[in-house]
């Protein structure tokens, strides 16, 4: 096709986008019916028509001073001429009712932008003014026709952002394809985020299909950079702002999705203000958040700490990205997306302070800074017990380095600290208890998932488990043991990988909540840097992006057979992969401590000269 046909062809294309555009609008506008004939197609209770009643049991839709009620299209289709037409209904809220279908906005929405942009990519278009004019008719029309007058929601926010992805992308148009692909997913991460981790595997699988070996351009990466980090930024604001509630749980996974803000974050700090005045809050974590007591608010630091925290990781993405070959960045964009990270930014349990801080504490440590270190990862270890694996982690560092004194100095404080928590549990000194996440969708481990099949097939869910337990060494033998020659932990960055795949391994055989799964992404993050791994990639991005898995429902008369499929789908993949790492990682750790001789007291006496 030639220039002149392609322009023509784009210029006819835009003019059908109006002219359909407004034809839908004038139409809609001038079959509109009354608010009484209305309300039979609305979800409200068809006896009463209590306003005051659908609003309790759907807070999200007051929005913007409006009662947004939702209609019923299906199967009268009539319903589509009651879209934001105002109903009479006496209400405490006194606010304006409006009929509409959120789930009809999304998709027109959606599809609105990725179609504007499928044909100014493919057709190789930089033209601000076309994009702009069609971006502000999409913008007017949705305004009037599902919110019946000039308002603007979270929703409609595509538009202007989407216009901010093309004037980025306007500086490069070479590679089409991965501009497509690059703006769908930034389009589902943003505005339908439980969507996006719906697709997400696919798109995995799609990127290693046809863009692995693509390098990024200048465009690409700034989109790359910007899209997650904003993401982020909406959790950051809708967390301070109480009025944000659609926007928090909007940003959510329907697995975790729910109105407190940042809910562990919250108790971390109640526990430490009820251990001082004495109200209901026990501590579920290690013995330094069960001695100390500080009357303290903390609403408060919990949000100070919780934006803090969240624009650390951004940094930190920002880092990894510029860190690693341009290839792979799309691999780091996954990470920080995957349902296991939103999911502990959503939370903000405990484990991000171990995440974050024990990644800065191993960073001091190779700047020289031992003994600061030491302290920040036993004050972590302190809270939670995990963190003691990063003194494991240091001693075979220093064991490698021939560092003698800091071996023992690692291995003594790793051995004071399971001491300290050998008393701390025989002598029952926790006022709490110890949870053991249990949830077939949003939990990891050996324990949790031999108990989770246990509890669906009763006394044959071991012979199950066991079974795909067999069926992923199989796996692992035919897809990775052979081509994955390349060794690790043998990088300038071994301490890192070493501390954060250890700790993943050992809580892998535990009860684990899915925001425990960043361990793993920490040090997968490494791995990408440090080696050519696709296979190993694959398979751990297929881990990451089946995490808090959808609901699942043994009795599949609750759901239908498409969600039925679905769930079990991300089930399988998710358990299988997850076995695959565990067999990997414990048989690339086992083949470092041979090469090492890391157990071997024959080894000492080359190292003694260093004491």
């Amino acid at each position: 096709m030639n220039y002149a046909t392609k322009n023509n062809i784009f210029y006819i294309l835009i003019f059908l986008i109006i002219l359909f555009s407004t034809s839908i609008y004038l139409i809609l506008e001038n079959s509109k019916l009354d608010g009484s004939e209305c309300i039979q197609y609305s979800s409200l209770d068809s006896y009463s028509y209590n306003l005051d009643s659908y609003i309790d049991n759907n807070p999200l839709s007051v929005r913007n001073k409006q009662a947004l009620v939702e209609l019923d299209l299906f199967p009268d289709l009539n319903s589509i001429r009651c879209l934001g037409v105002k109903l009479n209904i006496p209400s405490e809220s006194n606010l304006d009712v409006i009929t509409t279908s959120s789930t009809l906005l999304n998709l027109v929405i959606t599809l609105s932008v990725l179609f504007t942009f499928f044909i100014f990519i493919y057709f190789h278009k930089n033209s601000y003014k076309y994009f702009g004019i069609l971006m502000i008719l999409y913008l007017i029309n949705s305004m009037f026709i599902f919110y019946g007058s000039f308002k603007f929601n979270f929703n409609l926010l595509i538009f202007p952002l989407g216009f901010l992805f093309f004037t980025i992308l306007l500086k490069d148009f070479d590679n089409k394809n991965l501009n497509f692909f690059i703006i769908v997913n930034f389009i589902f991460l943003i505005f339908n985020y439980n969507f996006f981790t719906k697709i997400l595997p696919l798109s995995v699988l799609v990127y290693f299909k046809f863009f692995q070996n693509l390098k990024l351009n200048r465009a690409q990466n700034n989109l790359i950079t910007i899209a997650p980090i904003f993401y982020y930024f909406l959790r950051q604001i809708s967390g301070k702002v109480g009025n944000f509630d659609y926007i928090w749980q909007y940003i959510s996974s329907e697995m975790y999705r729910g109105s407190p803000r940042f809910a562990d974050m919250y108790y971390t700090f109640a526990v430490i203000n009820c251990n001082k005045t004495g109200c209901g809050f026990k501590n579920n974590y290690g013995p330094l958040w069960e001695y100390l007591a500080i009357d303290l608010n903390p609403e408060v630091l919990t949000l100070l700490f919780s934006i803090l925290l969240i624009t650390i990781s951004q940094i930190f993405y920002y880092l990894f990205l510029n860190m690693t070959s341009s290839p792979k960045k799309m691999i780091i964009f996954f990470i920080y997306v995957s349902p296991p990270t939103s999911f502990l930014m959503e939370r903000m349990n405990f484990d991000i302070f171990v995440v974050v801080i024990g990644y800065l504490a191993l960073l001091l440590y190779l700047k020289g800074f031992k003994n600061i270190s030491l302290i920040i990862i036993t004050l972590l270890t302190m809270v939670k017990i995990f963190p003691i694996m990063f003194f494991l982690a240091i001693s075979i560092y220093e064991f490698v380095e021939k560092s003698f004194s800091s071996w023992i100095k690692s291995i003594s404080i790793m051995l004071i600290n399971a001491i300290i928590y050998i008393f701390y549990f025989a002598f029952e000194l926790q006022s709490g208890v110890i949870a053991n996440p249990y949830g077939v969708s949003w939990t990891f481990g050996i324990l949790t998932d031999i108990s989770i099949f246990i509890k669906f097939f009763g006394n044959s869910g071991l012979v199950f488990y066991l079974i795909i337990f067999l069926i992923s060494i199989f796996l692992y033998r035919f897809y990775l043991s052979k081509d994955e020659k390349n060794k690790v932990f043998y990088s300038q960055d071994r301490l890192i990988e070493l501390s954060y795949l250890i700790t993943f391994v050992i809580i892998g055989l535990y009860y684990n909540f899915d925001f425990r799964i960043t361990f793993f992404s920490m040090g997968l993050i490494y791995l990408i840097k440090n080696y050519n791994l696709q296979k190993l990639e694959i398979i751990s991005l297929l881990f990451l992006t089946t995490s808090v898995s959808p609901y699942f429902e043994l009795d599949m008369t609750k759901v239908n057979n498409l969600e039925y499929i679905h769930s079990i789908t991300f089930l399988v993949v998710n358990q299988i992969s997850f076995n695959i790492l565990m067999i990997y990682l414990v048989l690339k750790l086992i083949s470092y401590f041979k090469d090492t001789n890391y157990f071997s007291l024959l080894k000492f006496a080359g190292i003694k000269n260093k004491f």
